[in-house]
């Protein structure tokens, strides 16, 4: 008769607990969208390159397809601020998925590493200092509760360093603070590599005079292509000549050997 009325406690306290739930707040769910073509374009803009008849131009290769991670920006119904929700592969064209309606922080990126990196302050920091590949990122809060659509800009930190393969430089050149990553050669015999730093800081293998390296230490600014050809002092007066398009944002150096 004793365990059977314990027994009996036991159920009415877990059924008091259970009532608990009908002062939950229930949290709805919607279909959304985020438009991958206005990413590519907030990406590429103002890191074009075009033919100018001459030479075949490298026109620089841009990520079709991102990572973006949705993380709650507030306590509501069982869901905490700072929680991610899910992670999608944003595709171009229009992306419909189906979340809660909640506040989101959204962070879109084509790089992927173990952790919530993409959350820090300094993400942008957590990608490579040099690579063969673009990666960008963009972050925007965006109150799905309200509104069914967004827009996050990415963001390109890195500039396009290219080296001219000339009879000076005699072989490939490597970015000193990444020396495992060697520039790669690309269309009309240029070195390339993408550099998220504010100089070049590059080691050139050179044959002129007495010089075998030569350290390539120009300033350069995110989102801008530069093209550096290496000279011998009798090849010019010794200035540096730039030159400047604006529509392209492709700087031009020669840079003579001294």
């Amino acid at each position: 008769m004793k365990k059977i009325l314990v027994l009996f406690l036991i159920g009415v306290l877990f059924s008091s607990c259970s009532e608990k739930n009908y002062y939950d707040v229930t949290v709805e769910w919607a279909e959304v969208s985020l438009n991958a073509q206005e990413l590519v374009a907030k990406a590429e803009e103002g890191f074009r390159t075009r033919s100018e008849g001459v030479e075949q131009e490298y026109v620089h290769v841009f990520p079709t397809s991102y990572k973006a991670y949705f993380v709650s920006a507030e306590n509501k119904g069982d869901y905490v601020t700072g929680q991610l929700i899910t992670t999608i592969t944003v595709l171009p064209g229009q992306n419909t998925i189906n979340i809660p309606k909640l506040k989101y922080n959204i962070y879109i990126s084509n790089y992927e590493k173990e952790g919530s990196w993409y959350t820090w302050e300094d993400a942008v920091n957590q990608l490579p200092v040099s690579s063969d590949i673009l990666y960008l990122y963009g972050k925007n809060a965006i109150d799905y509760s309200s509104v069914t659509t967004g827009t996050v800009d990415v963001k390109n930190p890195y500039a396009a360093v290219m080296i001219k393969k000339n009879d000076i430089v005699t072989g490939i050149p490597t970015h000193y603070d990444n020396a495992d990553s060697p520039y790669v050669l690309v269309t009309g015999n240029w070195y390339l590599k993408y550099i998220r730093l504010a100089t070049t800081n590059t080691k050139v293998p050179v044959k002129y005079a007495y010089v075998q390296n030569y350290t390539l230490n120009e300033p350069i600014t995110a989102n801008k292509i530069y093209k550096f050809t290496l000279i011998g002092v009798g090849d010019t007066d010794g200035n540096l000549n730039v030159n400047v398009e604006t529509f392209i944002e492709t700087i031009e150096k020669e840079i003579p050997i001294l």
